[in-house]
């Protein structure tokens, strides 16, 4: 990366990060701050995070930081590498983050992910009442450097327009209606689940991946999803985004998929999902509207879970969903359901309605 647009992108993160530490969070003085990084080891991302948020930190005068390099003996090489920690330096990292109070901040900036113990390790922090920041799998966006900090930044005023203009509508819905570019239809019908948000807020959630910007709900019973829509991006089998040269349809019945006319790859995703279960049906679930407005069909990024937060509208197929997932137990015959997959397909969306009522129109949400 040229030293001028490096020079230039930590400043811009300095901003951001100020605003995640500052706004998002709303840091106190009695809060510690542990940021675990991995700068100087090959991918620049790294180096620019380290930095904003180093520079954040002593723009907001905060006195109880400490900066922690993950491993002070191994070069990132590829996301094949295993990562292993020597045990001794694995416990002086639990010495550091396990001795934390509740409501301390931890920031992980990845390059892949971190482990120091079976979980990751913002898993182990949220049980301890921890707050986590979160950037992961920072390798796969060397050359989306400057969409990924734009994606990191703070749009509290839009978030909470467009919030405050779907969320009412979701309860009370009877149909959405998700228009392609081709005009085909994608119809749900209600009742939908409470809708949940993404959106910065790390005093509700205890911690939050970056970037951020969603709303999400489902169908009380997804079955009830009939239609044919757009898909222009979806993961590869190491989610990583895959976007055609031409956007391709999915077809659903009775919520499932029935037909599509993807490329091999998507075949391939397929085919991964349909051994969740005997039947081999492969269950639309999520509908994500998302609102990063930094994120685009022509701005994306590689690491699909960033990329979803994109201003758009994306679905997901499979059975797996952390927030909604009691809902599905047991399969008609009485089986044990098994959630295994949660996979995030773009629409190349035209349009959505909520009870004939465009909501996004031209590439954005109509909530002024």
């Amino acid at each position: 990366m040229d030293q001028e647009l490096k020079l230039q992108l930590i400043k811009e993160a300095t901003i951001h990060c100020t605003n995640i530490l500052k706004h998002n969070l709303e840091l106190n003085p009695e809060q510690r701050v542990i940021v675990i990084h991995e700068s100087g080891q090959g991918i620049e991302l790294n180096d620019i995070l380290a930095a904003g948020y180093q520079n954040a930190i002593k723009s907001l005068n905060h006195q109880k930081a400490e900066f922690v390099l993950f491993d002070k003996n191994k070069i990132y090489n590829d996301e094949n590498d295993p990562r292993e920690l020597s045990p001794e330096r694995a416990e002086e990292l639990k010495a550091i983050l396990y001795n934390l109070n509740p409501k301390d901040v931890v920031v992980l900036i990845q390059n892949v992910n971190f482990r120091i113990s079976s979980f990751r390790i913002r898993l182990d922090l949220k049980n301890r009442g921890c707050f986590v920041i979160e950037h992961t799998l920072l390798h796969r966006e060397q050359e989306n450097s400057q969409t990924y900090i734009n994606a990191l930044t703070y749009d509290h005023v839009h978030h909470k327009e467009v919030c405050e203009f779907i969320l009412p509508k979701i309860p009370a819905a009877k149909q959405i209606q998700i228009l392609s570019q081709d005009n085909s239809v994608l119809t749900y019908e209600g009742p939908f689940e409470e809708g949940k948000t993404n959106v910065g807020n790390l005093k509700a959630n205890m911690g939050s991946f970056y970037p951020v910007g969603e709303i999400f709900t489902e169908p009380v019973d997804i079955s009830k999803v009939n239609g044919t829509c757009q898909i222009f991006a979806f993961p590869n089998k190491k989610f990583n985004t895959v976007i055609p040269d031409v956007p391709f349809h999915v077809e659903f019945k009775d919520g499932t998929i029935i037909s599509h006319t993807g490329p091999k790859e998507f075949q391939d995703i397929i085919e991964l999902v349909q051994t969740e279960n005997e039947n081999k049906k492969v269950w639309i679930r999520e509908m994500g509207f998302g609102l990063n407005r930094f994120l685009t069909k022509q701005k994306p990024l590689n690491f699909i879970s960033a990329y979803e937060r994109h201003e758009g509208y994306h679905i997901s197929i499979g059975l797996k969903h952390g927030v909604f997932r009691k809902k599905f137990k047991r399969d008609e015959q009485g089986n044990k359901i098994n959630q295994r997959f949660h996979i995030d397909m773009f629409v190349d969306v035209k349009e959505i309605k909520i009870d004939n009522a465009t909501i996004f129109k031209d590439n954005h949400y109509l909530s002024k």
